[in-house]
């Protein structure tokens, strides 16, 4: 019988753009899990994290981002079902041309929302996905 191999522990870079525009941000939406986040992904090996941001952007909405400066880091420790999630994400100011976001996986949607309601938003931790805005689900505003 094989000896069982210990869960692979590793810290995930992440890229993830804070779009304001008439004191709205957009906001990113799992339509499983019924959530909100900044949008981004993953950093890959050797790309830059500026990069990886228009990258996801191009791959998710098929809008093209203009990246600017980093705006903060946030790291997070966290569950995710069985598994250890260890996630470094750096989030950069980022303008779109056009309010337009539409996105091109079924399992995400945009929103621009008032930067007054994210402000309103009661917060309690995730227990959900990675990626959550500041790692923690926005209970009072669910959509649908």
């Amino acid at each position: 019988m094989p000896t069982p191999q210990p869960p692979v522990l590793e810290i995930e870079l992440i890229a993830r753009g804070l779009c304001v525009r008439d004191n709205r941000v957009l906001l990113c939406k799992s339509i499983k899990g019924n959530y909100f986040y900044l949008p981004g992904g993953h950093v890959e090996f050797g790309e830059p994290a500026a990069t990886a941001l228009a990258r996801e952007f191009l791959e998710e909405t098929g809008a093209f981002a203009r990246v600017g400066t980093i705006a903060l880091v946030h790291e997070h420790f966290f569950r995710q079902g069985p598994h250890l999630r260890h996630e470094l994400n750096l989030v950069f100011h980022v303008e779109l041309a056009s309010t337009q976001v539409v996105s091109r996986e079924k399992k995400l949607a945009f929103d621009w929302v008032p930067s007054r309601t994210l402000l309103s938003w009661t917060c309690a931790r995730s227990r959900t996905r990675p990626g959550s805005l500041t790692r923690r689900k926005l209970v009072n505003h669910r959509s649908g």
